[in-house]
């Protein structure tokens, strides 16, 4: 899995023995590796420009700025505020942050707030998003290449980086308004600074790693996850018995601290009565997360924890919910045509397979051949238990958590663990120079066809009738409302005047944001002549709804019911096509009447 660990000496570009004839080589490939970065820099920058905002980005905004603006970390607790505070900073730049306080209970309905003035949402996007690529996805990319090079791997440094970065699905998540690559980054830097630390002092690979560990916790709650990682890290130290538990609870102390600076920040301004009455909504399920009545049972012991310390508190409650919502499954998983609100066993892997450029799974079938022919020595294999056990405890803790996870909801998930994924084929690229220059170009390549619709993208390199957009597995997976601004460029281009968008779930002020020409479509019981464009999800959930038990989401599935004719009616009109990228468009040239017991509501509307 992981390749020889043993010392190398870093290859030789020129001097004894080469007479410097491989220096203009050496100068040729620092210029091609500069011009994909920047390539990668330009495409990032269209990205960050041309794609709206998801829907959990629009909650992380407003979470830090409530926090960096009243001092009180009141609302998306189910997320730690590390990320949160990056990305909320640019909200305080505007006359109007949201200053009024917003507790748990109206977090959602004001998020439309952000919506009602189009040039502030863009400012306030695009700021955020360059915060993040800078401030969480360089250092990651950077901490993935710098952990290549400690296994050994030549030229797995400059490698690494450009294989995460190149893969389509990845590219989007370095800098969208998401929680996914600050935990990544904490997840590299533990296995990074864990294996570094087998030839560091203990006592100073305690600190490293317990440091690494508090950003991985004060990212995201799946950074518990690395705990486990972590305190191997910290136990292969050696020494006796006392002097291991006591580096283990150094690196717990210092991972709590930092975690513990982060709310510190986001509660500047505490108030105990708001923070009190946060922790009751949530115990109640009249937050932001769905979980009934399972945490009532918890509320008096989290009360309890407020008067101490409102972060231990805060954090906790955060946790809960997220464990108690994946145990509920409150988001139904989708592959395959079905529905299904425990998700599967089989959901990540798969998706992986779906997502991975085919250049890359070509290549790590190749890679695995070539590892299995070419063998190793026994001096090889020497001392390499123990940086083996790291990456499998790792990769193990998190394939676990994932299979038995009811979240089936996004590959960025796997963001966390995808360097360990890839060490292999920055094994076998740094070998091959020359094969690496090929892959890179070609991963180069796709992301520049695929501009800006990468998220969608699976391994058939495109979307709309070529690409199998079943496959696509949930929203986060598909467009996450990322390509709302481009349909409305394309309905300008086209000149489509007004266009209807069938689009269950968003919001009119959101689609009017990024679209002022199009009118988002409810169920009616009649469709007027014009053009009608449709998010590819609908097609698909609608469906694998209606096919589901009756009694198994029984609001989503009445929600189908009512969608089902407006689907039928517009797929028997004209079909031109795609619209940027996940929309079908329609036109109808008559009025068509649906059934007559469907809600009433205007066309439009």
């Amino acid at each position: 899995m992981t390749g020889p660990v043993v010392e190398r000496p870093r290859p030789r570009l020129s001097g004894a023995g080469g007479g410097g004839r491989l220096a203009p080589a050496a100068r040729l490939m620092g210029a091609w590796l500069v011009g994909v970065w920047g390539l990668m820099l330009v495409l990032a920058a269209v990205g960050i420009d041309r794609l709206s905002l998801s829907s959990d980005g629009s909650f992380h905004l407003l979470a830090g700025s409530q926090a960096l603006h009243r001092g009180q970390n009141l609302v998306n607790l189910e997320h730690p505020p590390m990320a949160k505070l990056a990305m909320g900073w640019p909200l305080l730049l505007e006359d109007d942050p949201w200053p009024e306080p917003v507790d748990a209970a109206e977090a959602l309905p004001a998020l439309e707030r952000l919506y009602e003035d189009p040039a502030r949402l863009e400012r306030v996007t695009r700021r955020a998003r360059w915060t993040m690529l800078l401030l969480f996805a360089v250092p990651w990319l950077l901490a993935s290449g710098a952990l290549a090079g400690e296994m050994g791997y030549r030229w797995g440094r400059r490698i690494m980086p450009l294989l995460l970065a190149g893969t389509a699905w990845v590219f989007p998540n370095l800098f969208l308004l998401q929680t996914d690559v600050a935990v990544s980054l904490g997840a590299v830097l533990v296995v990074w600074l864990s294996i570094r630390g087998l030839r560091r002092p203990p006592w100073e690979t305690a600190m490293l790693v317990g440091t690494a560990l508090g950003f991985a916790l004060s990212g995201k709650f799946s950074g518990v996850l690395l705990v486990p990682t972590a305190l191997l890290g910290v136990w292969l130290g050696g020494g006796s018995l006392g002097r291991r538990l006591g580096r283990l609870a150094a690196a717990l102390a210092v991972a709590a601290l930092f975690v513990h600076f982060f709310y510190g920040i986001a509660n500047w301004s505490y108030d105990r009565e708001a923070g009190r009455e946060t922790l009751r909504l949530y115990s109640e399920g009249r937050a932001s997360v769905i979980v009934g009545d399972r945490l009532e049972p918890w509320q008096s012991a989290l009360l309890t924890i407020e008067r101490v310390d409102p972060a231990v508190a805060q954090w906790l409650t955060g946790l809960l919910g997220v464990l108690v919502q994946n145990d509920l499954g409150v988001y139904p998983s989708y592959a395959f045509g079905r529905i299904r609100p425990d998700g599967w066993l089989w959901y990540f892997p798969t998706l992986l397979l779906v997502k991975t450029p085919w250049v890359l799974l070509i290549l790590a079938l190749g890679a695995l051949v070539w590892r299995l022919r070419a063998g190793r020595s026994a001096d090889e294999l020497r001392g390499d238990w123990r940086i083996a056990g790291l990456i499998a405890t790792t990769l193990g803790v998190y394939l676990a958590a994932a299979a038995g996870s009811s979240y089936n909801i996004g590959i960025r998930h796997l963001l966390p663990i995808l360097p360990l994924l890839y060490l292999p084929l920055v094994g076998f690229l740094g070998r091959r120079r020359r094969w690496a220059t090929a892959v890179v170009a070609l991963l180069a390549c796709e992301l520049v066809v695929l501009a800006p619709f990468w998220l969608g993208a699976t391994n058939t390199w495109w979307l709309g009738e070529r690409n199998p957009t079943r496959l696509a597995f949930s929203a986060s997976n598909l467009d996450y409302r990322l390509n709302l601004a481009e349909l409305g460029r394309e309905a300008d281009r086209r000149a489509l005047g007004e266009l209807r968008v069938v689009h269950p779930g968003l919001e009119a002020k959101v689609l009017a944001a990024y679209a002022p020409q199009a009118r988002l479509l409810r169920p009616a019981a009649r469709l007027e002549p014009g053009w009608y464009a449709v998010n590819v999800l609908a097609e698909q959930l609608v469906p694998a709804l209606l096919d589901s038990s009756p009694a198994d989401r029984p609001a989503l599935r009445r929600e189908a019911l009512r969608w089902q004719p407006v689907l039928a009616a517009l797929a028997a009109g004209e079909d031109h096509g795609t619209l940027a990228a996940t929309y079908r468009l329609f036109r109808l040239p008559a009025a068509v009447p649906l059934a007559a017991d469907l809600e009433p509501a205007k066309v439009g509307e």
